[in-house]
């Protein structure tokens, strides 16, 4: 696409920011939206100027313009992002049931994930990118019409205006709710660095060829949707107490091997995917659970809550890939650095706030 778009690779990745961009400015909105129009509604709406965009994507090759357009393809994304399907999971089902369908949310939806880079690994190498976008052009235009003629109607407990900014408020100061939250954000966080340097170093550094760049992520996406299914089925046997110290381990375990990794090992793939594979296992497991402790807080009101959490998804991971896009592509150092004080933050915090998480209780659910 460089080449097309005569820029360089930096504006290119570039480009990514500005879907994100776009994608926080309908979590931003999405709260206060649903209260006006209802989620149906706002889903069609988000598929249509998505469907929109993704055509003039096609058509133009002006990098600017492209910019633009990837910016408002982010703005119609977003009625698919992981904050709305979290406010209807937690709406549609009491607190009992959440962690474990959010689990399979998560799971199915790293489904796609994993099929996305390998599928579009193939199209990219005989129909060039204008393949991947024409795909996800006719993958979205039957949405339209699946969402307007089976999606159900799903009632917002907010009742007035005013409530829904109380409710917003209310929620900020919800000690539990926010620091689970920022937990869970350094972790997306972490994945959107993952998301946005796989291709320029497995491709770039590693000379991988676009299919062969497919089936790497299709197996690191893999251990991400395994892991959610495996959280499903330890958390009927274990408590957060067992869980969230255990993937904690694991995760460190895989930051530690990446940074070493990288300064002694960095001419081979190995040094990456092995890492990988236990960071993504552990981390996964634990933005589950800390997802699912943050929406079980007493006195959460859902749809402002899942407002936040995207707000603040969104943030860190718009930084994450901006700082992802102006670090050297020629080492792993930089990846693996990023990808450490990322996850450093984050102990740090729950050191500060849930010093307990660090702590391993055999408890098992009887």
């Amino acid at each position: 696409m460089t080449h097309v778009f005569h820029t360089t690779s930096t504006l290119m990745q570039l480009s990514f920011t500005y879907f994100m961009f776009g994608l926080g400015v309908y979590i931003v909105s999405y709260g206060y939206l649903t209260f006006k129009i209802g989620f149906k509604q706002l889903i069609i709406y988000g598929n249509i100027l998505f469907i929109v965009s993704t055509i003039l994507i096609i058509l133009t090759r002006n990098i600017h313009m492209l910019l633009i357009l990837r910016l408002i393809q982010g703005l119609g994304a977003g009625s698919g992002s992981v904050s709305v399907a979290t406010a209807l999971v937690r709406t549609y089902y009491d607190v009992s049931l959440f962690k474990k369908i959010f689990s399979y949310v998560v799971a199915v939806g790293m489904l796609g994930s994993m099929i996305a880079p390998l599928f579009g690994g193939y199209i990219q190498h005989l129909f060039t990118w204008l393949g991947n976008f024409t795909f996800l052009l006719i993958f979205a235009l039957p949405l339209v019409f699946i969402t307007f003629l089976f999606f159900p109607e799903i009632n917002n407990p907010t009742r007035t205006e005013g409530s829904y900014f109380k409710e917003f408020l209310k929620n900020l100061i919800n000690k539990n709710f926010i620091t689970n939250i920022i937990y869970s954000i350094l972790i997306a966080a972490i994945m959107s660095a993952f998301t946005i340097a796989m291709p320029f170093l497995l491709q770039g550094y590693f000379a991988f060829t676009p299919v062969g760049y497919g089936w790497i992520i299709f197996l690191l996406e893999l251990i991400i949707s395994l892991a959610a299914y495996l959280n499903i089925l330890i958390l009927k046997r274990f408590t957060y107490e067992s869980i969230i110290p255990a993937s904690l381990f694991v995760s460190t375990l895989g930051v530690l091997t990446l940074l070493l990794a990288s300064y002694f090992a960095d001419d081979s793939v190995f040094s990456l995917i092995i890492p990988l594979a236990f960071i993504l296992l552990g981390i996964t497991i634990l933005y589950l659970n800390f997802v699912s402790l943050a929406f079980e807080s007493d006195g959460l009101f859902v749809v402002s809550a899942a407002s936040i959490f995207g707000i603040l998804q969104i943030v860190g991971n718009t930084v994450a890939s901006s700082i992802m896009a102006v670090l050297s592509e020629e080492s792993l150092i930089p990846y693996a650095w990023l990808t450490v004080s990322l996850f450093l933050i984050m102990l740090l915090l729950i050191f500060i706030f849930h010093r307990n998480y660090f702590i391993f209780k055999q408890r098992k659910i009887n």
